[in-house]
């Protein structure tokens, strides 16, 4: 039902009906209070009955292998309920969670708050997208606008682009006699000492010895550790020597190990088959130091003098976990 509101007029002041209109003006203005009174209150209990959500990164341009921290904030009343917290793989868009922190839960007189941080990374160069984050509430469900990272590549030294050469003719040249000769000689000699090794071997026949034993991988990638910490190269200025051979300790156990051929793999490849054995939370501190490995020897990247001790350590760390593992 459509209802309206009327307003009286009272033009001729010199009347007796003046009192009964200044009475009917005040009770409309007074019934107009009431309806605004009413309303204002109602608009805000439903704003304060809305929920929000929140995702951010500490950085959007990182170097293959970097971590980021992707920070998610919720924020209810106290009426509302949260039902289903994001859910997001560990695997997605060529993207790698390498963590993720609990659910912080804070409480106040406006509502709750939660926050969760998870660590997100990338092994490959491009621009990835974070999807839209969803959570559900009792009555409704809030997402996010979606997240793009910049994954780069280390940047090398020389990136200029070289041109293939054109094909030359190279003259033909008759073999000198002097050549002939030579490996004439060669031959005589050869036959010599040949014939001089097994005349000794009949003279002193040969006593098999048995073999040295063999240092596991485990000790050997310790000792080679140890010593590398003693040489101190770190204080000559000699970065690029240090992770060199602080990578190489790493690829030679695992070849030894689990019998592949880490000396061939890339820092990428060698960080996809650390994950494959240790899992995301194994490999958090064995990236950053692979990666400034990466940077020292293409880019001459030079870190703080500390840096040295604790790639050892972190290395360490990592090979020591690998060890636990049963074949």
């Amino acid at each position: 039902m459509n209802k309206s509101i009327q307003i009286v007029s009272c033009p001729d002041t010199h009347h007796g009906n003046f009192d009964y209109c200044f009475i009917q003006q005040s009770a409309f203005y007074g019934v107009l209070l009431l309806i605004f009174g009413f309303s204002f209150p109602a608009i805000a209990i439903a704003q304060s009955h809305s929920g929000s959500i929140k995702a951010t990164l500490n950085r959007d341009h990182v170097l293959i292998g970097e971590q980021i921290d992707l920070h998610i904030e919720v924020k209810t009343d106290s009426a509302t309920t949260l039902t289903h917290w994001i859910n997001l793989a560990d695997s997605f868009n060529h993207l790698e969670v390498l963590g993720r922190s609990r659910i912080d839960t804070i409480k106040n007189a406006s509502g709750t708050e939660y926050h969760q941080h998870i660590t997100v990374t990338g092994f490959e160069p491009g621009v990835w997208t974070i999807p839209e984050l969803k959570v559900a509430l009792r009555k409704k469900n809030l997402k996010t606008d979606s997240l793009s990272i910049t994954i780069v590549p280390v940047k090398l030294k020389d990136s200029s682009y070289h041109d293939i050469r054109a094909i030359i003719d190279v003259p033909v040249k008759n073999t000198p006699w002097w050549y002939w000769l030579a490996g004439g000689l060669s031959a005589v000699v050869l036959v010599v000492l040949l014939w001089l090794w097994r005349k000794s071997r009949v003279a002193n026949p040969f006593v098999f010895k048995a073999d040295a034993p063999v240092t596991e991988p485990y000790l050997e990638a310790m000792n080679k550790l140890q010593q590398l910490a003693k040489e101190r190269l770190a204080e000559r200025k000699e970065w690029k020597q240090h992770y060199s051979r602080l990578t190489g300790i790493l690829k030679r156990y695992m070849e030894r190990k689990f019998q592949i051929p880490a000396m061939q793999y890339t820092t990428g490849e060698l960080l996809l088959r650390l994950k494959t054995r240790l899992g995301n939370e194994g490999i958090g501190t064995i990236t950053e130091t692979l990666r400034i490995a990466d940077a020292v020897k293409f880019a001459k990247y030079q870190p703080a003098e500390d840096q040295a001790e604790i790639s050892i350590n972190c290395m360490e760390q990592t090979i020591q976990l690998l060890n636990q593992i049963k074949l």
